[in-house]
């Protein structure tokens, strides 16, 4: 039976269940006791017969590159959470370090079943806008206020999904970026507010807006709008993280295990999400 290892309970909780339901075993570190995990720590990785087929990171984004060096080798499939490591020269570095595991940073939006038809919308149409805004969506835990251990707000916490859907829907062609601002709106001490903007290199030059609001003053707001010849079709991203993109996204990593081709894409992903948002 294929073996996963899940490190972090709390976005992690969510992964055992969706690991389970795909067949695998699942073993759980955190250090948190009262989360009920298997260990505390990774020395039973070392022992001999422990190589995990999946391993997933989803603690602190300062903690995420120090525990991939640890696990790294004893993965055939590592997932690290969004947005990765501090910056891309980082994440160009360890991949190559550790040529011998597929390395790939969380992108389960790419995963939603609308994407075939939002990719052939996205070609057509004049302007793409990508919304999340929520009221109070600055998260409780105190570490993602704190810029040493996040390295930065809602860009690097909501951002990072919105720049999957554009590489994703304009075929990994990137084109240009013509505007950034982020804003600290109240005062946390990070970005709580970002937009980007972008021109995609297609026949259309379809210009993209990417907006991300932790905590805006209006409503929450999820959702994709495309706007083909000045009439607007705009679908409702509902969940962030619905379970079934997440299983799938986990199933096409396993199917395409030994397809260079798959992982070459994953990289030049990673590294361009990681430029972007590593730039504000």
């Amino acid at each position: 039976m294929s073996k996963a290892l899940v490190i972090g309970l709390g976005m992690g909780i969510q992964y055992v269940s969706w690991l389970q339901d795909l067949g695998f075993t699942v073993t759980t570190i955190d250090t948190d006791l009262n989360k009920k995990p298997d260990y505390t720590d990774f020395e039973f990785l070392y022992d001999e017969g422990h190589k995990q087929d999946i391993i997933y990171i989803g603690t602190p984004n300062f903690t995420h590159e120090s525990i991939a060096r640890q696990v790294a080798s004893h993965a055939q499939i590592l997932l690290i959470e969004k947005p990765g490591f501090k910056n891309y020269t980082n994440w160009m570095r360890f991949v190559s370090d550790f040529k011998s595991t597929r390395v790939m940073m969380v992108k389960n939006n790419q995963y939603r079943p609308e994407v075939s038809i939002w990719r052939d919308m996205a070609a057509r149409s004049d302007k793409v806008n990508v919304c999340w805004e929520r009221q109070q969506g600055i998260p409780t835990s105190t570490w993602f206020t704190n810029p040493k251990q996040s390295y930065g707000g809602v860009s690097r916490d909501l951002m990072p999904h919105m720049l999957s859907y554009y590489t994703n829907l304009t075929l990994y062609d990137y084109g240009t970026k013509i505007h950034t601002v982020k804003e600290d709106l109240v005062g946390v001490g990070v970005d709580t507010r970002c937009v980007m903007e972008f021109v995609a290199a297609n026949d259309k030059k379809t210009e993209w807006t990417l907006v991300t609001n932790w905590q805006t003053d209006e409503y929450d707001s999820a959702y994709i709008e495309f706007i083909i010849d000045e009439h607007s079709h705009i679908y409702d991203l509902g969940a962030l993280c619905p379970a079934e993109p997440y299983k799938d996204m986990i199933t096409t990593a396993i199917k395409n295990i030994d397809n260079n081709e798959f992982w070459n894409s994953q990289y030049d992903q990673d590294v361009w999400i990681h430029k972007q948002i590593g730039l504000l």
